[in-house]
């Protein structure tokens, strides 16, 4: 079994984070995703690969840890990572009792991470391409010839 390049806990809110995994490939995500462990999952599948995968348990509501977040270095980016922060939202609001179903139920959990992947995605891609990092770390507008 190939070890993960590197692991991190993402801090939510208060006490409450997520165990973020990055894994070399989509079949590295796809085997894990298989060895299973998980009462629910939400997934991202990309031209037919399994490329990130958000694993919880529903057993205990109040637990710190609110789950696994295991990506591909291959394809992760900033759209598919608010795509699973997305899933990640709506599955604690459910936990908490703050949308009754209407987040969490097909199609509806889908489509409202799709959304906030693809406006996650179209805002970083316009904002790379109109601004560049000085060797200070200061962001400027590019100059374009």
């Amino acid at each position: 079994m190939t070890k993960p390049l590197a692991t991190t806990k993402l801090k939510l809110r208060g006490s409450r984070y997520v165990t973020v995994v990055m894994w070399p490939t989509a079949r590295h995500v796809a085997n894990v995703y298989r060895r299973g462990g998980w009462e629910e999952t939400r997934c991202r599948i990309r031209k037919g690969s399994l490329i990130a995968f958000y694993g919880w348990n529903l057993t205990n509501k109040l637990q710190r840890h609110r789950g696994d977040l295991h990506l591909c270095l291959t394809h992760a980016g900033s759209g598919v990572l608010a795509h699973e922060i997305q899933h990640i939202i709506n599955r604690w609001c459910q936990q908490l009792g703050w949308t009754r179903g209407t987040l969490t139920k097909s199609p509806y959990e889908e489509k409202i991470a799709e959304l906030a992947e693809d406006a996650t995605r179209n805002f970083w891609n316009w904002f790379y391409n109109t601004f560049e990092q000085t060797k200070s770390g200061k962001w400027v507008r590019e100059v374009r010839d």
